[in-house]
């Protein structure tokens, strides 16, 4: 979701501004695995490679500056993937459109305990 806020082109981006919108008005939180740091920049670094570019080098430097000053909160990979597994709620791990924590069983109590 992060990486379609800087490549307008992928589907669903308009959702993904959407919500970030929401997160920069403060209406919504955010929270991702900490491998999201590296995920990120690698994404939008491979989008400005290449004769199929589509995004400048200087697009994605800036992009991935703005990225890493979001201050999107992040959990550490194993802890969230173990609160997961306890709760029934693997939809963080799931790169499909839609999906999202409220819709995951045990949501409640993921989010209450990485709080």
């Amino acid at each position: 979701m992060a990486v379609k806020w800087n490549l307008g082109d992928e589907e669903h981006a308009h959702k993904a501004i959407l919500l970030l919108t929401r997160f920069a008005r403060g209406q919504t939180d955010l929270f991702a695995p900490d491998y999201i740091r590296y995920e990120v920049p690698s994404a939008i670094t491979v989008a400005t490679q290449g004769r199929g570019a589509r995004i400048t080098q200087v697009q994605g430097k800036e992009a991935i500056e703005e990225f890493l000053n979001l201050g999107v909160r992040t959990v550490d990979s194993g802890r969230l993937a173990l609160i997961s597994k306890d709760n029934n709620c693997w939809g963080f791990f799931t790169a499909f459109p839609g999906c999202s924590i409220t819709k995951c069983r045990g949501a409640r109590s993921v989010m209450h305990e990485l709080k």
